[in-house]
């Protein structure tokens, strides 16, 4: 299985943003990463950026031979189930300029994050979400990406998998955030029978389950049983890359450089890959 990273880790406006995305391609590169997601934070951000960034950034992922597995869509500010008629339409206006950016960079899949929520709001939500996938799907397949919907607190796979059923678009699948599962939803290991065909990618990181946050640690550094989620991943016979989601913004991380929790990550995974 290909390893990947989200450039987070490396390339952030708030942790590293001495990092652009043509440093932090070389840096996963010298790690030994096969692939990358493209976060939102990460500069230039893909969403805001001139063509001619993009392009430098395609080539050099081309050049160091580090693959655009995916990118992640802008969060805070963009939320595409917002009951305010001009948060909306400014949140689904941003995401669909970054299908086409993505597009122009070479990027397989775009996550979208928020397309869900606590179940109590999701009557209300729901409308919104699935016209903004609609949307999204309509011109992702224009352009030839996939939009990967990710599980959130109070939204597990099987919501997902009713999602995916209801809009009926042959590029919309599942990014199992593994830590999230942990944390909030059924185990990480059942999400991913339930998520099964539909899963094309993952957020594999780790946090000690329910109570203890959203940690974002290297993987094996928490209380997710990786044996077991390893194994589901290959009952499935999913096909896409171990892609991690670690965050330096966590105490636990904090004080490693960017290096340092890549070579660590990529360790913690090739261990966890290797033991099933």
């Amino acid at each position: 299985m290909k390893i990947g990273i989200a450039t987070l880790v490396c390339s952030s406006v708030r942790t590293a943003p001495d990092n652009n995305m043509l440093t932090a391609l070389a840096m996963l590169a010298e790690a030994g990463y096969d692939c990358a997601e493209y976060n939102d934070q990460s500069l230039p951000q893909f969403f805001t950026a001139r063509e001619e960034e993009l392009l430098e950034v395609k080539k050099k992922a081309e050049a160091v031979n580090v693959g655009l597995h995916s990118a992640h869509s802008p969060c805070g500010d963009y939320d595409l189930t917002s009951l305010d008629d001009e948060d909306y339409e400014k949140a689904l206006e941003v995401h669909l300029r970054s299908v086409e950016a993505l597009a122009l960079v070479g990027v397989e899949h775009f996550v979208v994050h928020q397309v869900g929520g606590p179940k109590e709001e999701w009557a209300r939500r729901g409308e919104r979400a699935v016209a903004a996938l609609e949307a999204l799907c309509q011109r992702a397949s224009e352009v030839d990406i996939k939009i990967l919907i990710e599980n959130l607190k109070g939204n597990n796979c099987e919501q997902l998998r009713q999602l995916i059923e209801k809009i009926g678009s042959p590029v919309l699948g599942i990014c199992l955030d593994i830590g999230h599962a942990n944390c909030y939803n059924p185990p990480a290991a059942t999400e991913i029978e339930v998520a099964g065909e539909d899963l094309w990618s993952l957020h594999a990181h780790d946090n000690h389950g329910p109570g203890s946050g959203d940690e974002h640690l290297p993987p094996g550094w928490g209380t997710v049983n990786w044996q077991e989620v390893v194994g589901a991943l290959e009952k499935v016979a999913y096909a896409g890359p171990f892609m991690m989601e670690v965050i330096r913004e966590n105490p636990a991380v904090a004080g490693l450089s960017p290096a340092e929790t890549l070579r660590i990550s990529f360790e913690q995974a090739k261990k966890i890959l290797a033991e099933e």
